[in-house]
């Protein structure tokens, strides 16, 4: 990507992040919320990934258009006539080459002529009203996106209602100017953006819409419950950044069947398809499958995995619990990973993912740290059947912190089947303290390093495959319990009683609260500064309007 188009898709997601903030600081300015913009972004990528594609079915072979779409030049009328020829002759099935099939395993959708992006947005020389033109960007988006999920099924659904509903009240006078622009000034800017751009810009947005709703408790926003996105936040749905990656790097999910029955916004699912990518390999040699309650969630994992290339045919939303009734049915999966809600409790999804893994299956919960001694006898018999049946790989402890949407301390409990795969530490179960890694993310959250989670994954991998490197015990950080001496704590997890660390340390965690204090303050004082130009900026406007 050139210099300029970083600018840019800089230039986009600090429009739309300052946007977000002022809805969050004033609730009821009527701005625009995180599921509007992000949809918007999608479409944007949708609308130019055909055109890209089409563009390079359409050229003679090693004779591809070298010109990005939306790059900063724009179609020749010519090329746009060519291109949706294509795109009829693949709606009727008289693509040559199967053009259909090759587009969908392209992750590619088809958008019909109506729906182009130009097509949406008036140019910035339209004489229409800011409010007039607002209306009618609004209805011309709905009925673009009608029009793309006519022509793909797999989309139904799939784009915020906002956006296939526009509302036809009138903004409020004293926003109509600012709030009605908007939507027409980000529109613009996204048409200078080519499909993996937008792309791009929709991961770092839903990330750091993530972090913002985070930073805002759910009972000052008057939310009913975690989990549940209300008044365009995105509080409980996501699993931090770090966490998917540290769970992809220790399962190394190459090639099968990855499944999260509690998906979320897709941040595990997204964070295998990042590193398989990133470690060269091929995502059509992983199947991904999901399953979400909340509509709104569902819709941001779908556009999450879209944007990558993904195909999210088994990315399914569940209204009740894959516990009652499972989507998936009688599926085996190479590789589980999820972070069940807690209201459900934990225990109850442990003999799920067993019962879903295939016979070298490797699973992944993210539980509360409460849950690694609970002390009512069916638990404990669940965990003693875990280490006796030598289903327990590793246990590993997180920072507290780690999840900003509850105060729960987190661990993540890894299984694998059969276990005989080990060796001779089919005995053994490995337990990880990773409470003192990590750094601050924001005021109330943490989140890990590339160092940390190579750290913490390479233990786990000498430990797994002794032949690669020789596993030690880390004094304080890893260990390697038999069984025996796990029967001997009445199969306790906890990792700190294996690391010999004292129980008032453990409890306490002194240095964690210290360092949190430390990033809250370090925090404040970098927003000091935008804080000083808003406050300034008001005041301005209360002096403008007592001088009229």
């Amino acid at each position: 990507m050139g210099y300029q188009n970083r600018e840019l898709r800089e230039k986009i997601e600090k429009l739309c992040l300052d946007k977000v903030e002022e809805g969050l600081r004033l609730p009821s300015s009527g701005g625009p919320g995180c599921f509007d913009i992000l949809g918007l972004v999608f479409l944007r990528y949708i609308c130019t990934a055909a055109v890209e594609f089409r563009r390079k079915a359409a050229a003679p072979s090693g004779n591809v258009p070298k010109q990005n779409p939306g790059a900063g030049g724009k179609d020749t009328e010519d090329e746009i006539r060519n291109v949706f020829g294509i795109a009829r002759d693949i709606a009727k099935g008289d693509a040559k080459g199967d053009a259909r099939d090759a587009a969908r395993d392209a992750g590619v959708f088809l958008v019909p002529e109506s729906a182009a992006w130009d097509a949406i947005f008036p140019g910035p020389g339209d004489s229409e009203d800011a409010q007039g033109a607002l209306q009618t960007t609004a209805r011309a988006i709905a009925q673009a996106i009608r029009a793309i999920e006519a022509e793909n099924p797999a989309l139904k659904d799939v784009f915020p209602k906002t956006l296939t509903r526009p509302s036809s009240r009138p903004a409020p006078a004293e926003s109509a100017g600012q709030d009605s622009f908007f939507p027409l000034e980000l529109g613009r800017l996204l048409g200078g953006l080519s499909a993996a751009e937008a792309g791009q810009v929709f991961t770092e947005l839903l990330r750091e819409f993530e972090k913002l709703s985070a930073l805002r408790s759910p009972r000052s926003r008057g939310e009913s419950a975690p989990g549940r996105p209300e008044g365009g936040t995105l509080s409980g749905v996501a699993v931090p950044r770090g966490i998917a990656e540290l769970l992809a790097v220790m399962l190394e999910p190459y090639q099968g069947r990855f499944c999260d029955p509690c998906c979320g916004s897709a941040g595990l699912l997204a964070g295998a398809a990042d590193f398989v990518t990133m470690g060269q390999g091929k995502l059509l040699e992983l199947s991904f499958y999901a399953q979400e309650r909340n509509m709104e969630t569902w819709r941001l994992a779908k556009m999450n995995l879209i944007v990558r290339g993904i195909d999210t045919t088994e990315i399914r939303q569940n209204a009740g619990s894959p516990l009652q009734r499972d989507l998936h049915g009688d599926i085996k999966f190479d590789f589980i990973a999820a972070c069940p809600p807690v209201e459900e409790g934990a225990y109850p999804w442990i003999p799920y993912v067993l019962d879903r893994l295939s016979p070298t299956g490797l699973g992944a919960l993210i539980f509360p740290r409460s849950s690694l001694n609970a002390p009512k006898g069916d638990e404990q018999g669940i965990r003693r059947n875990l280490v006796e049946g030598r289903l327990l790989d590793c246990v590993v402890n997180l920072p507290p912190r780690i999840f900003s949407s509850h105060s729960l301390s987190p661990c993540i409990w890894f299984f694998s089947r059969p276990k005989i795969s080990r060796g001779r530490r089919s005995d053994e179960t490995l337990f990880i303290d990773a409470r003192k890694l990590g750094r601050p993310l924001n005021r109330r959250q943490w989140d890990f390093s590339g160092d940390d989670i190579n750290r913490i994954a390479r233990t786990y991998h000498n430990w797994r495959f002794p032949k690669a490197a020789p596993y030690r015990d880390i004094r304080s950080f890893a260990a390697s319990a038999h069984l025996a001496r796990i029967r001997e704590t009445g199969y306790n997890l906890n990792p700190a009683l294996y690391l010999g660390i004292p129980e008032e340390e453990e409890e306490t965690g002194q240095g964690a609260h210290f360092a949190a204090l430390r990033a809250e303050f370090e925090a404040l004082t970098r927003e000091e500064p935008r804080l000083s130009r808003q406050l300034v900026e008001a005041l301005r406007k209360i002096r403008s309007e007592d001088l009229r």
